[in-house]
């Protein structure tokens, strides 16, 4: 695989959708690495509308269609330009696609993953993965999930530590400092409590992210009533949209 990027195959990255972080985390990539890398999108705005543009990054969209993209992406790999191909994992059809093509033309493969063991699965589906998952994990020859419990979630179906990576999935945490450190000398604080209605001595809990079943949003708010109850003055900021904002805007 080193000696493929050495030689200046390319290396084809294959996403959901585009997002901030997602496309600032491209860009990175795209100035740091040596060989050329090529993004490929599922399509636009599938979790919320980010309506973002690809301007400024070597990137575009699969056609719709799962067989359409299918066959674009495997028209990519026979080509024999791309030396590997990075997944966002396996959960979308055509990622799923995407990684059995892979196999077929002998394209390395890394593969993140965000996804954790569940809790209550049905025995049935427990069983098919157990069955099924051990062959499709041996394919890559990374994989990259986001931290410890993710990890622990290959080893479960078989996969031994060394194609095992920590990816560390974060936001830019160095950018967000820059600019929390500049809002504090320009004195902004007060201002942005008296926008926001808060006082200066309240404490301020803040989310921001997706407002969908599975960011945990009934067990936020479940949370903060609570607190309140011995804490009136606390308060909780919700930053996003999604899904469950009309039970957001109504629990609080």
């Amino acid at each position: 695989m080193a000696n493929k990027a050495q030689q200046g195959q390319a290396a084809l990255l294959i996403y959901i959708e585009p997002t901030p972080y997602l496309l600032g985390l491209i860009r990175r990539v795209a100035t740091s690495c040596k060989a050329p890398v090529e993004v490929l999108f599922i399509a636009a705005n599938l979790s919320q509308p980010w309506n973002l543009s690809l301007s400024g990054v070597s990137a575009s969209y699969l056609p719709g269609g799962t067989l359409a993209a299918a066959l674009a992406i495997a028209r990519k790999l026979s080509a024999g330009r791309y030396g590997l191909l990075h997944l966002a994992g396996w959960g979308h059809r055509t990622l799923l696609l995407a990684l059995l093509l892979a196999w077929l033309y002998r394209v390395p493969v890394f593969m993140e993953s965000d996804t954790q063991l569940p809790v209550g699965l049905p025995l049935w589906k427990r069983a098919v993965k157990r069955l099924l998952y051990p062959l499709l994990f041996r394919i890559p020859q990374r994989l990259l999930p986001g931290g410890s419990r993710q990890a622990e979630y290959f080893r479960h179906y078989g996969v031994g530590s060394d194609r095992i990576v920590k990816a560390q999935m974060t936001v830019d945490v160095a950018g967000i400092m820059s600019c929390s450190e500049a809002l504090r000398k320009q004195e902004t604080r007060p201002a942005l409590r008296n926008e926001f209605g808060f006082s200066e001595s309240q404490v301020v809990f803040i989310y921001v992210g997706r407002l969908e079943t599975y960011k945990g949003i009934e067990s936020l708010l479940d949370a903060f009533d609570r607190l309140s109850r011995t804490h009136p003055e606390a308060a909780l900021l919700v930053v996003g949209d999604g899904s469950e904002r009309r039970r957001v805007e109504a629990g609080l």
